[in-house]
């Protein structure tokens, strides 16, 4: 899995100092979505290859302190929805919201980010979900 390009809508009017939405759109080499269950495992180091960006320009915009871009990156929240034919049956960490056909995680605290916390493997993230 790939990330393709990362939006950050409210960047304009964000004080980046707190969390803000980042939209990520991702890209699958030779994948086949089956009709029945499947499940997505996500290694979570993928989901923050692209923050160094976004911390150059907190760095640049609001002269973050070292102690801040200690912290950057440290919690993680996923909305994950599917096209009509999917379901989810269950996710890991995370909950499922059937109303909305919405996957969500979120409560995910990394002790540090993990693209600088190399000598730990954090669990990857489950989704499994239904085709029909």
């Amino acid at each position: 899995m790939n990330c393709i390009t990362v939006i950050a809508p409210t960047l304009d009017s964000d004080s980046l100092l707190a969390p803000f939405l980042v939209e990520m759109v991702f890209s699958i080499m030779s994948f086949e979505l089956k009709t029945g269950e499947n499940e997505l495992i996500i290694d979570p180091t993928v989901l923050f290859e692209t923050g160094n960006q976004f911390l150059r320009m907190a760095k640049d915009s609001v002269e973050f302190t070292q102690e801040q871009e200690k912290a950057i990156g440290r919690f993680l929240q996923i909305n994950v929805v599917g096209a009509e034919n999917i379901s989810f049956i269950s996710t890991y960490p995370g909950r499922i919201k059937q109303k909305d056909k919405m996957a969500q995680i979120y409560g995910v605290f990394y002790e540090k980010t993990p693209l600088l916390d190399s000598g730990k493997n954090y669990p990857f993230i489950r989704i499994k979900l239904r085709v029909s």
